[in-house]
Order: structure tokens, then C-alpha cells, then sequence
């Protein structure tokens, strides 16, 4: 609220979801969901935003958290909560009730120069906006932004790849951002490539394609969250181009997930370091099947990379390839320090490779002889795969 006699322009207006979210791997049990923590990520850049959202009462832990930030609720009754549990943050969460299960209620109705809209598990926002920006959250039928009467005169689309294919269906991603545009769904459409950045997509022909910035770790769940929020600030809000805003977002995307915290700080002030261009030979992926949670670990690791958007190279699940050296980095999964491993890790560096080390037990000897050797050591399995993708 405002202090000292201060007076807010009240400009971002958050249309999204407060929910329940879990994780075991690394713990996390927060209430944030893409409304809450879209406008705690914007709550100092633009102070006396409104978050327009669902939820039983008044008084819960993350409606007390965002007033804390100064973030005025307009809440809406609804019937149940929600709840996302991950496994790890690069898995696909189990969402309790199911979401064919969950109550549908009443559509929330609000107006604003600049307008960031989530799509909803539990209801729907119907928005009118000089300037809009949508994340339909979804892959599954994303619901055009004006089949329920929103209106904006301009329009920014947020999508993954999975998302843009569900509306555009076409070959690739790339291509079905080209067919958004070119049938006037939206202005612009921002294409997410998590680790390999993003592109943005104009109206006028424009495509730039957005670094990924680096970090030394990475917390995945809510990067698109905060992604929009930033791009909505600085492109509806500020009016900034497109590709600037995207830019600034994939900045403050680094930041947070290395603490798993959104930075408080006005942003703009930290020096980063982009992601260049990646190598095109494939990432080659090894570990152990001996057990079955090895198994579990190694086919889990090819599936999310290649959902990444990387192109993965695995002889113990794909079968043993004629060209074998036909790779450009490693990535070696242990569970504990075996010395194999580490040879393994240490050969391929001596080799020229580029080479990440998930290495969920260790001991400071095998961490200080494989870091003085040049290899990139984690024992986070998000970290590993992002790493992974970024030595390419």
C-alpha cells in the first residue's frame, strides 16, 4: 500500500493461479502457483501491481506473502485448491484434484493498460488491455486469448514449443510461431527454449533470437512464471521492444533460479553471462542400469534432455551407435564416487570434451581431483541436465 503520502500508478494487473507446490527432489513446498509468483516477481519493479486470482479466504501463506510486497488481491471464491507435486523440477507434476476433477468457477473479469494472463486450472479471466500479455499454460487445447471475449489492441503470446505446435500444428516450433503471427493471433509471440533461450517472433517480420544466461545451479519450477512476468513489465508496461523484454526476462530468469528466490532488488544492475552459440555435434549421456534406480535415473535424464530440446547420444538405452566418437560433450551420471566414473569424466576432458559430472554422493578428494581436472560437478539433477545442454 502506499506510504508516506506516496501515490501508486497502478499499471500491471496478474490474472493467474495461486497454488500448492511440492517437490521432493530438491525440497520445496511454497504456495506461489503463476499468478502469485508472477506478481512477486514484479512487485519492485512496479509497485501497487494487482493480482486477480482464486482462493478460499483471505488469510493463507501466499496471500499474506504477496501483501507483505505490497501486492494488492482482488480474490475470487472458489470451491477446492490445487496442488502441483514434482517429483523433481523438471518432472511432470502430478496435479491433485485431477485436473478433469477440478471446479470450474465463475470467470474473473478485469481491465488494464498493461495485463499479464495465465491460463487457469480453475476458472478463466476475461481481460480487456491497451496491452496484453498470454501464457496459456497449457498444451492440451490452449484456448485462443479471445475466445472468451478479451479484448487487447496489442497482444504478446508466451509459448513453449509444446504449446505453439498445439495451436499452429505444424513441423516444428519455429514454424508454428511463423503461422501465429502471420494470421494476426498476436503481435508477438515469444517462443520459450529453456536452456537454449528463446525467439521472438513480430508482426513485422522481426525474429531475434534470446540467450539463456548462465548460472550454477538451476531451480526449474516457475521459470516460465517469471519469464512473462518480466517480459509483461518491461514490454506492456514500460513499452519496451520485444526482444529487449525478452532479453531483460531471460536475465532475470538466471537469477532466479540460482537461489530459488526472485531477486528483490530493482533489476537491471547484474552482469550476466549468455549462453553463445551451441556445438552441433550431440550430447553423449552415460551412467549404470545395474539397478533399477539407476535405470530410472539414466532413462529419465534422456527423456527430459531430449524434452529440453537437446539432441542426445545414449549407447545403454538407445543401443550402441556405428559412429561412436560422433559427439561433442558428456555427461556422466553416478550416484557415488566410483573411480570408472571419474576416469571416464577425466579421459574425455583430456580429449577436448566438454564434460558434466552428476555426482549425487561425494567426498571433497573426488571433488577437488575432478574440478582441478576441469570437470563440471553437480549433485543437483536439473543443474546436471541444464549444464549438460549449455556445454553442447
Amino acid at each position: 500500500m502506499p506510504k508516506n503520502g506516496e501515490t501508486w500508478i497502478i499499471e500491471m494487473q496478474i490474472a493467474g493461479g495461486l497454488y500448492t507446490e511440492i517437490c521432493v527432489v530438491p525440497s520445496w513446498h511454497e504456495e506461489f502457483g503463476s499468478g502469485g509468483r508472477a506478481a512477486a516477481a514484479v512487485s519492485k519493479l512496479s509497485p501497487g501491481s494487482v493480482l486477480h486470482t482464486y482462493a478460499k479466504c483471505d488469510k493463507q501463506a501466499g496471500i499474506d506473502r504477496l501483501k507483505a510486497l505490497g501486492i494488492e488481491i482482488r480474490r475470487s471464491p472458489c470451491q477446492n485448491g490445487v496442488v502441483f507435486a514434482y517429483f523433481h523440477p523438471l518432472s511432470t507434476p502430478h496435479i491433485e484434484p485431477t485436473p478433469a476433477k477440478i471446479f470450474q468457477n465463475d470467470p474473473i473479469h478485469l481491465e488494464g493498460k498493461a495485463v499479464l494472463r495465465f491460463g487457469f486450472l480453475d476458472g478463466d479471466a476475461i481481460v480487456k488491455a491497451e496491452r496484453a500479455v498470454y501464457d496459456p499454460q497449457t498444451s492440451k487445447s490452449p484456448a485462443p486469448f479471445y475466445r472468451n471475449g478479451s479484448t487487447a489492441k496489442e497482444l504478446a503470446l508466451i509459448v513453449n514449443a509444446a504449446e505453439a505446435i498445439s495451436i499452429a500444428p505444424k513441423l516444428n516450433a519455429l514454424e508454428a510461431c511463423r503461422e501465429i503471427v502471420s494470421t494476426h493471433f498476436a503481435n508477438v509471440v515469444v517462443l520459450k527454449r529453456g536452456p537454449f533461450g528463446a525467439v521472438v517472433f513480430e508482426d513485422n517480420g522481426s525474429e531475434r533470437s534470446i540467450p539463456a544466461y548462465r548460472s550454477d545451479s538451476v531451480f526449474k519450477i516457475g521459470t516460465g512464471d517469471v519469464f512473462s512476468a518480466i517480459f509483461a513489465y518491461y514490454w506492456a508496461e514500460e513499452q519496451r521492444p520485444p526482444a529487449e523484454a525478452a532479453d531483460l526476462a531471460s536475465q532475470y530468469v538466471s537469477l532466479y533460479v540460482a537461489t530459488r528466490s526472485l531477486p528483490e532488488q530493482n533489476f537491471g544492475d547484474v552482469k550476466l553471462v549468455s549462453v553463445g552459440q551451441t556445438n552441433a555435434l550431440p550430447l553423449r549421456l552415460e551412467g549404470k542400469v545395474d539397478t533399477i534406480g539407476r535405470r530410472y535415473t539414466l532413462e529419465e535424464a534422456c527423456f527430459r534432455l531430449r524434452e529440453l530440446g537437446a539432441e542426445v547420444v545414449c549407447p545403454l538405452i538407445d543401443g550402441p551407435r556405428s559412429f561412436d566418437e560422433d559427439w561433442g560433450s558428456l555427461l556422466v551420471l553416478s550416484d557415488q564416487p566410483e573411480e570408472p566414473a571419474i576416469q571416464r569424466c577425466i579421459k574425455a576432458v583430456s580429449d577436448g570434451r566438454v564434460v558434466t559430472l552428476l555426482l549425487e554422493i561425494s567426498d571433497q578428494h573426488s571433488m577437488l581431483k575432478l574440478l582441478d581436472e576441469g570437470v563440471n560437478v553437480t549433485s543437483d539433477f536439473a543443474t546436471a541436465l541444464y549444464q549438460a545442454c549449455w556445454s553442447t
